[in-house]
This record gives C-alpha cells, sequence and structure tokens, in this order.
C-alpha cells in the first residue's frame, strides 16, 4: 500500500537559507489553520494590520474549512504591528486562524520513506518505524513533525509527491 500523510506539528521557524517574513509583505503566501475562537488566543496588533488580514482571510476564495491559504497584495499595507508580524493569531467571527508552516496539512505520497532500508531516515528508532507505524498502528492519516529531526522533513520533502490539501477534493484514482 501506499503511505499518505497530511503533516502536522511543522514548526513556524525560519533559518538563514529560508527565513519566515512578515505575513504583511507583498506577494508573501501565508498559510492559515482555522480553529474554534476559544481554541486561541489572538495577537494584539494595530486596527489597520488587524484590518486588512481580517479582509483577506474573510474573502479569500479557498473553501478549505482546516485551512486558508492567503497571499498578501501588492495594493495593500499593514499597519505599523504588521512590519515583523510572523506568528500571529486573528479571531473572525467564531473562528481563530492561526499562521501555519507553508506545508502544515500538506499531504504527501511518503511511500518512498516506508521501504524496509528507510532511504529518507538516518536514525531509526528501536521501537517501530516512523512512516509505517501512524497508518499500520494507530490508523492515523496525520504524520506529525513533532520528534523528527529538521533534516528529516527539510532534506527529505522533495522525495515525497506532494498530493495536495488536507480537506480539499483528490482524485486519488490519480495515486
Amino acid at each position: 500500500g501506499k503511505y499518505i500523510y497530511a503533516i502536522t506539528n511543522l514548526p513556524l521557524r525560519g533559518d538563514s537559507d529560508s527565513p519566515i517574513v512578515s505575513v504583511c509583505d507583498a506577494g508573501t503566501k501565508s498559510r492559515w489553520e482555522i480553529k474554534p475562537s476559544i481554541e486561541c488566543t489572538p495577537t494584539v496588533m494595530d486596527n489597520e494590520t488587524t484590518s486588512v488580514l481580517t479582509n483577506l482571510l474573510s474573502n479569500s476564495p479557498d473553501e478549505n474549512a482546516f485551512i486558508r491559504d492567503i497571499t498578501f497584495p501588492s495594493d495593500e499595507e499593514c499597519g505599523p504591528d504588521g512590519i515583523a508580524l510572523e506568528e500571529v493569531s486573528i479571531v473572525i467571527g467564531s473562528e481563530c486562524f492561526q499562521r501555519v508552516h507553508p506545508d502544515h496539512m500538506t499531504i504527501y505520497d511518503m511511500t518512498y520513506c516506508a521501504e524496509d532500508m528507510n532511504p529518507c531516515l538516518f536514525d531509526l528508532p528501536s521501537d517501530g518505524h516512523p512512516i509505517k507505524d501512524p497508518m499500520d498502528i494507530d490508523m492515523s492519516v496525520f504524520f506529525d513533525y513533532l520528534g523528527q529531526s529538521k533534516p528529516f522533513f527539510d532534506e527529505q520533502v522533495a522525495k515525497f509527491s506532494k498530493v495536495g490539501r488536507f480537506g480539499d477534493t483528490i482524485n486519488f484514482i490519480d495515486l
């Protein structure tokens, strides 16, 4: 069988090669997880930044019930709080939108890493297989990044086939 997972808990962090940029930089694509508003503490920010982000998230054509992707337009500007805004949560009605890693809830075919020789992982744990076990034992469609070494995702993601986003309509016949 195939090992198809939605990746979760990727840290929203940058490094010298790919720093995290403000959600308010023109052309910046950002992903937002949608949760009930009671599960979040909104980020305190100026009215202009709140208004622009609320408008973008509310009027996005993205119909995914779990995540929303937006691109900050070049003809909009945030207020002073938006200049360095990286990690952010905003409440709109009864929903909380929390910025997450751009690949959060992206679905990948990770079958390549499930081979017995495990070509993707350097330190195969003795208590199970990190690619096979979430599906075979836990019956999970989610692959939790927590506990994986940084090289696992950053260096191996190019070997995974990107299928789509969790919550989108996907034609599994094409897999």
